[in-house]
Parts: C-alpha cells; sequence; structure tokens
C-alpha cells in the first residue's frame, strides 16, 4: 500500500510489480486489499489498474513512509517508467517530470519538465505550459544546476512561446530576449530566427512605427539592445 500510494492514487498492476520485484504473491495481497475494499479494480484492459478506494487512505499511506524512503521510491518510480514504455515517453513527460522532482533529481526533473511544457506547447495547453516551464525554472535555480545553453534556450522560447497565447508581454519579451541571446552563442539559428520574429511582431504594435523599425533592426544586428524600448513596455 504505501509503495502504491506514492505511485498515486491509480496505478498499473504492471508498475508496481516491476517496482517491487514480486511475483504472484503481489496479486494475492491486491486480491485480498480488494476483499477488504481498501482497492478497487479499476481496468482489466489494456491492462490491469486498480485504485485507492478512498484518497485519504492513499495519502495516510503516503504520510506513513519516512521522508528518505518515500524520495526512494519516487526515483524508482521514475527508472521504472522509462523502463517499460521507452517507445511511448511522451505520454509520461508529466509523471516523470513530477516523480523525478519528488525524487531529489532535479537534473532529471527539469528535462522532463521542459518536455512537457514543450509539449502542452504544441496542444496550445498554453496555462499548462507555463506552469511547466516556470517550475522548471524554479528547480533549475534551486538546485544551482548548470544547464547546457541549448536547453536555457529550449527553455526561455518555450516559455515566452506560451505566454504569447496568454498575453504576458514583458514574459514573452524576457523570454524571447534571452533566448534569441544565447541561440547566437551556440549557432541555434531556427531558435534565433523565431524568437527575432516574435520581437519584431511585438515592435510592430508600438504607436510609433519608425521605432518599431528601428527596434527591429537593433535585434537584427546585434543582441546588446535587443528589444530595450519593448521590455520597458
Amino acid at each position: 500500500m504505501q509503495v502504491a500510494s506514492v505511485i498515486g492514487r491509480d496505478f498499473a498492476f504492471r508498475l508496481l510489480k516491476s517496482i517491487m520485484e514480486l511475483g504472484d504473491d503481489l496479486r494475492v495481497h491486491l486480491t485480498n486489499l480488494v476483499g477488504l475494499e481498501i482497492l478497487y479494480e479499476k481496468a482489466l484492459y489494456p491492462e490491469l489498474e486498480y485504485i485507492f478506494k478512498h484518497a485519504l487512505t492513499q495519502e495516510a499511506a503516503y504520510e506513513s513512509l519516512l521522508k528518505q524512503r518515500r524520495r526512494s521510491i519516487h526515483g524508482r518510480i521514475a527508472q521504472v517508467i522509462e523502463e517499460l514504455f521507452p517507445d511511448r515517453l511522451e505520454e509520461h513527460y508529466e509523471i516523470l517530470a513530477h516523480h523525478y522532482g519528488r525524487s531529489g533529481d532535479a537534473e532529471k526533473a527539469v528535462h522532463y519538465l521542459l518536455l512537457a511544457g514543450e509539449k502542452s506547447n504544441r496542444q496550445d495547453a498554453l496555462q499548462n505550459a507555463n506552469d511547466f516551464f516556470e517550475r522548471a525554472f524554479e528547480t533549475w535555480k534551486g538546485a544551482s544546476l548548470s544547464l547546457e545553453i541549448q536547453t536555457q534556450v529550449r527553455l526561455y522560447h518555450g516559455w515566452a512561446s506560451a505566454n504569447v497565447g496568454l498575453g504576458a508581454i514583458g514574459k514573452v519579451v524576457e523570454g524571447f530576449k534571452k533566448s534569441v541571446e544565447m541561440a547566437r552563442q551556440v549557432g541555434l539559428t531556427e531558435y534565433e530566427r523565431q524568437g527575432l520574429g516574435e520581437l519584431a511582431r511585438i515592435a510592430y504594435m508600438l504607436p510609433s512605427r519608425n521605432e518599431a523599425e528601428q527596434i527591429v533592426d537593433r535585434g537584427l544586428n546585434g543582441p546588446e539592445k535587443l528589444m530595450t524600448r519593448a521590455s520597458k513596455a
């Protein structure tokens, strides 16, 4: 029950079995818990899944674990998901980010938060995307990670992209400015081009067309003055 509670309120039998490395005894134990109405069988197809009858039961089992043991189980769950679904990881980006974050593996957590944010952007789930990127920034800064510039470019670009649709112009300008500047350093021309395009679009929203054209020219010719005026808007 404790290990299952770390997976979540509902869990797949295959996942729990792989984590605990038990044989048929596990099925017997789960059947007993179903008989006691602690668990229900949630699904039989495409695979066997269980669910805690009451959320409070799952929460109590989770809280009964020592913190270090809990972190260890979160890490093991994430590793098993990677092992079980190597060709379907995109379906699990969000849950992998959650478990690696709870395990204390900040580098892996940022990796999957970035992928979950980019996935949400593709699906136009912009608020979710913004949340994933901001959690990635918080984890990155909090753990003082040394991220590759390419990863930083993707984080700032994705965060800015999400905020275009949310109308948070300050975040858009800040994110694209940083992504463009870093993209230039490592030759990521596509990110640079897209970032400049978004910054130019914002610049043309300014009252003065001439001023907007000057801002775009500065952005194209060098990052040091990129969108100075727009960042104050």
